[in-house]
């Protein structure tokens, strides 16, 4: 008898053996990965994007069937980063993996539009609008409308800074862009009734800096002064894009931010700060 059941012990063993490394390889993957968002989120904070990026796609490089926040994470970090193409993938698995994170369908529906795919664009930011808190969807307009520029949609840009003022009256960069926006649909004087309370609302630098938008519309001698005047007041770190500005409008060119895939140059002053 007892020879009859030792195989059924030892076969037993085996298999719990087996589930119980299971278990802990398990336990393991998401203890690391408990610790990977934690790190991500502190890097996020400190606008670290490009570095969240880098630890993000080190570990999906080793887990490719990681949760879907570790994709949302990492389509975040891209994005935020001004890596669409690699934002738009991230994202996808990310929506795949929850089609209920309305953040990352938001996102993805950036994407769409940086990458030309306009009608998947607007027919995906709005699912994630519906569905989205007041903070976030606030966030997310900001992005759309940018977006929306980008692709010289200035219909969409106005919509979209229209909706945001509706919510917040005192974001002034959102009045900025509704007044360049209006400017390029022709309705001057809503451009000109917008700007006026964005200037009035505004603090130093950032007055400056429509002032110098708002020049763009043919008057390049002021543009050049009041880019000047901005660039002095803004932090070291926009510097290089304050330079690359005044020296377009010296060449009495509009200036226009688009995404120079070859070189990578991403869009500069992306309205909104990035949400984890």
């Amino acid at each position: 008898m007892e020879l009859v059941w030792a195989p059924v012990a030892a076969g037993a063993l085996i298999l719990a053996l087996r589930a119980w490394r299971r278990y802990r390889a398990v336990g393991f993957r998401w203890g690391a990965q408990a610790n990977l968002l934690a790190e991500c989120s502190r890097l996020f904070e400190k606008k670290r994007y490009s570095d969240a990026a880098k630890l993000l796609s080190n570990y999906v490089d080793r887990h490719p069937k990681a949760s879907h926040v570790v994709y949302s994470r990492l389509g975040a970090a891209y994005f935020y980063s001004s890596r669409y193409k690699e934002a738009h993938r991230a994202l996808q698995t990310a929506v795949s993996g929850n089609p209920h994170d309305r953040w990352a369908e938001g996102l993805l529906g950036c994407t769409l539009r940086f990458v030309g795919d306009d009608m998947g664009a607007k027919a995906t930011v709005a699912r994630a609008l519906d569905e989205l808190s007041e903070e976030r969807r606030l966030t997310l307009l900001r992005w759309w409308a940018r977006a929306s520029e980008d692709a010289n949609d200035s219909e969409a840009a106005a919509a979209a800074y229209e909706k945001i003022l509706h919510e917040c009256p005192a974001d002034f960069r959102s009045a900025c862009g509704l007044a360049m926006s209006s400017l390029r649909l022709g309705r001057r004087v809503v451009a000109k009734e917008v700007f006026l309370k964005a200037l009035a609302a505004a603090p130093e630098m950032e007055r400056a800096r429509i002032l110098a938008a708002h020049a763009e519309n043919g008057d390049f001698q002021n543009a050049v002064k009041y880019a000047k005047l901005a660039g002095d007041l803004a932090p070291p770190e926009q510097a290089e894009e304050r330079k690359r500005r005044i020296d377009q409008y010296e060449r009495g060119e509009p200036y226009r931010i688009r995404y120079d895939q070859p070189t990578g140059r991403p869009p500069s002053n992306l309205p909104g700060e990035p949400e984890v």
